[in-house]
């Protein structure tokens, strides 16, 4: 784990030196912002890294504060007021599914396809302001629970938990990544201009191309799969990563929010970051129960 997160620290650095060399040429808004981004991606790393090498009690700390500042966000998207009765019931919702997870971890499979059945079942059921937040908010619980499974799942087979998911949290941000230059570099045709004007066709096809190669290249050194089945993986995880950024997307334009919020400089809020990751985690849990 230790070369990898420092791999990821040096192409944060780049980034970085690669940025102000930038602004000291030239200084434009994009340049701002993608300063911002990269500064929040430093706290993100100096933050995530030693959770997920910790694993454990600090993983499920994190994931416990991601809902809790998910559970923040909606509130403000959807103007409900948070009192202690609604905190509470939030609580108990999460301990409870956690127990539940926790009592059956060979069923590990069903929890991966929950966050989707909720996902689907929050576009066919939710027409009210209360019954909209709800939905997603259970979404984001079931989320990203898988990470923690994910972690079990690992530790059972003998792997390096810490890694994997420091694998998982790195391609979902790097999909995104590619996805964005290579849209801004060839994109022409919109991929979804009522939910996202900005993503592209060339850009989707980018980041399936690139996260697909990065999989057939990394993964088949964390787990005992062929470079074959890691590309599948890899297309299918890029695949849900655009779907999860556009169902948050489709979550925004129906309460006429442009970000979530305000919490993470660059980014916008928490599900602005988390968006793909929500759907990525079950996914490559689910490939991860599968193949192994």
């Amino acid at each position: 784990m230790l070369t990898f997160a420092l791999t990821i620290l040096a192409l944060l650095t780049l980034a970085t030196l690669l940025v102000r060399y930038r602004l000291s040429v030239n200084t434009s808004p994009e340049l701002l912002n993608n300063q911002k981004r990269i500064r929040t991606w430093w706290v993100i790393c100096l933050i995530c890294i030693p959770t997920f090498y910790i694993g454990g009690w600090a993983l499920s700390l994190l994931i416990y504060a991601l809902i809790y500042l998910a559970f923040y966000e909606l509130s403000r998207l959807q103007d409900l007021r948070i009192n202690f009765v609604r905190f509470l019931l939030l609580t108990l919702v999460i301990v409870s599914y956690d127990f539940v997870v926790g009592r059956f971890p060979d069923q590990a499979n069903v929890f991966f396809v929950i966050p989707v059945l909720i996902l689907f079942a929050s576009l066919f059921f939710s027409h009210s302001t209360g019954t909209r937040a709800l939905f997603v908010l259970l979404f984001c619980i079931a989320s990203l629970h898988s990470l923690q499974l994910i972690s079990q799942l690992s530790n059972q087979y003998a792997y390096d938990s810490g890694l994997i998911i420091l694998f998982l949290v790195f391609i979902t941000s790097a999909n995104d990544i590619f996805q964005y230059l290579c849209g801004k570099l060839l994109g022409h045709k919109q991929l979804a201009p009522g939910l996202s004007p900005n993503k592209t066709i060339e850009g989707a096809l980018g980041g399936i191309f690139f996260t697909g190669l990065i999989f057939a290249l990394v993964l088949p050194q964390l787990v005992a799969i062929t470079w074959f089945e890691a590309i599948i993986i890899g297309v299918l995880v890029s695949m849900l990563g655009i779907l999860g950024d556009l169902y948050f997307s489709f979550f925004k334009r129906l309460v006429n929010a442009k970000d979530s919020g305000t919490l993470m400089p660059g980014h916008g809020g928490l599900l602005d970051r988390i968006d793909s990751l929500t759907l990525t985690a079950p996914g490559f849990g689910f490939c991860l129960y599968v193949v192994t």
